[in-house]
Parts: structure tokens; sequence; C-alpha cells
């Protein structure tokens, strides 16, 4: 059961709350004392997420996939989406990972539409604070990605993740939640292992299923949106990737389609164009994109 443990506890979302970029790499040190200048009073109680990242770190994503990662995601931010970005699997698969607690303020183009309504000092002082708040989202990212785990002993319990967050993570009342997941989809844990002595071997989607009912391994989700980025990265190293890469593709859409999450995007292993806002309760199924 350690597998299960690893992306967010309820120990996770209490800290969540106080949580700093102290075990960050902060690009922008001024992005970081700005950020600080803008925060809000405390609210009673722990705030909750609404958008989760969790970054596999057996995922080794090169530099332009870390990049398209890094700008595709803060430019889906929006004002008030509080993101909690964590990391699991890698040789230490009981690894705390656990980066960050971001609340992004304000929107930089709302300054247009309210100068007729607020004083220039408190126009130029949201517009500060919303660049502060992306920079910040930005370098507690970018160091989650940086913290790759290519052993050959490493754990990748994605399914064991997943499951997790769906008993720890309780839905905002503001908004439909997110999961922004970044991993290649390779699983690999004492459960289910798609990969075997450096061969790539993936189940059918129907196989899959079964396995993960048997196990308690299959989360129902109501209102949760997925972007799931990275899919086969690094998979071409293996024996049979050319065979199994339209598999691996086909188990995934199968898996969040039987968990009830709304997939909206999945990259594979970057789309080309930006992030879909979240999709609402009731919108009709025919809006998905994956």
């Amino acid at each position: 059961m350690n597998a299960i443990n690893l992306c967010l506890t309820r120990r996770h979302v209490l800290a969540a709350a106080v949580a700093t970029l102290a075990g960050c790499k902060t690009d922008s040190r001024n992005a970081a004392n700005a950020a600080s200048a803008c925060a809000k009073p405390p609210a009673a109680g722990p705030r909750l997420s609404n958008r989760l990242v969790c970054v596999d770190a057996t995922t080794l994503l090169d530099a332009g996939a870390r990049a398209r990662t890094l700008d595709l995601t803060v430019g889906w931010a929006r004002a008030g989406d509080r993101f909690q970005i964590t990391s699991f699997g890698g040789k230490r698969a009981a690894w705390d990972g656990t980066a960050a607690m971001i609340e992004v303020d304000g929107d930089e183009q709302a300054g247009d539409a309210k100068r007729w309504t607020q004083a220039p000092n408190e126009i130029q002082r949201m517009l500060a604070c919303a660049r502060a708040t992306r920079e910040q989202l930005r370098a507690a990212l970018s160091a989650a990605l940086a913290r790759q785990d290519g052993s050959t002993e490493g754990h990748s319990p994605i399914f064991e993740t997943v499951m997790n967050l769906a008993q720890n993570w309780p839905s905002s009342a503001a908004s439909g939640r997110a999961l922004l997941l970044v991993s290649d989809g390779v699983q690999f844990s004492n459960a289910i292992k798609f990969a075997n002595r450096g061969s790539l071997t993936v189940p059918s989607p129907a196989e899959l299923l079964r396995k993960l009912r048997k196990l308690d391994l299959l989360p129902q989700f109501r209102d949760l949106s997925v972007i799931h980025l990275g899919l086969g990265v690094g998979a071409d190293v293996m024996a049979g990737a050319a065979a199994h890469s339209a598999d691996l593709k086909a188990v995934w859409k199968a898996y969040w389609t039987a968990t009830g999450a709304r997939l909206l995007v999945m990259g594979t292993p970057m789309p080309l164009d930006a992030f879909p806002p979240v999709v609402e309760l009731g919108l009709n199924n025919a809006n998905r994109r994956v």
C-alpha cells in the first residue's frame, strides 16, 4: 500500500496552505518578492487546490518539452486558480515531492478593462501581482520538471497515484477540478508493469481495466478534467515501442474514460494548441478534446 500514498495525502492538503518555494529553484526572486506583497489574508481553514499538477519523475522530458509544458501551463492559469504541484515515482518511491501551493492573482489583461474604475496605482499593483504569481507558478513547476530520475530501479506507479488522488482531493466549491499529469504513461509498479527488462508490453484496454478493477485501482471521478502530457516520451528506447505506441495511447484513453474524468488534452508528447478551459458540469461529451 505504500505505493498508493505517493502523490497527495490529507497531510499534503493541510500542509499545502503554508507551503513555500524553499525547495524550488526560484528563477525570479523579484517575482517571488512581489508575490508576497500580493498575499491575501489567510482563509478560515485550508485552501483547497482546484488545479493539481502531478509530475512523474521517471518521465525524461527534453528541454524543449519542459519549456512547452511551462508555457502552456502558465498561459492556462486564470485568476483565482489554486495550483498544487507534486511529484511522484523514481527510485525513492515514497519520496514526498510536494513543491508548492500557489494561488494565481489577477488577470494581466484586466488593467485595460478597469482603467476607468480603479486608481492608476491600484491598476499597476494588480498587474504586478498577476505577473508575479504567474512567475512563481513557472518557477515552482520548472523545479518539479527538473527533478528527473532515469534510474533503472525507478518505479512509476501512475495508477496508484491517481487512485490516491481520488481518495484525498476534495472537490472545490468554486470551480471544477483539473489534473495536469506529466507522465510518459509507462506504468511500472509491483502491481502492474508496462515495461519488463527493457521491453514495452502494453495490455489491451479490456485486460487493463479488468486488472485495475480487481486491484481496486479504478477510481470514479465527478467534475474532474484531465490534461495528460508526455505520453510515450522515452518509450522509443524500449524494444517493441514502435508496435505498441498506438496501444499506449489507446489504453490511456480507455482508462480516463472509465474513470469518468473529462480528457481535455492528450499530448503525444505535447499538444500544438493551448489548453482549453476546464469543462464545467453538464457540458456535452461531444465537446471533449482528446
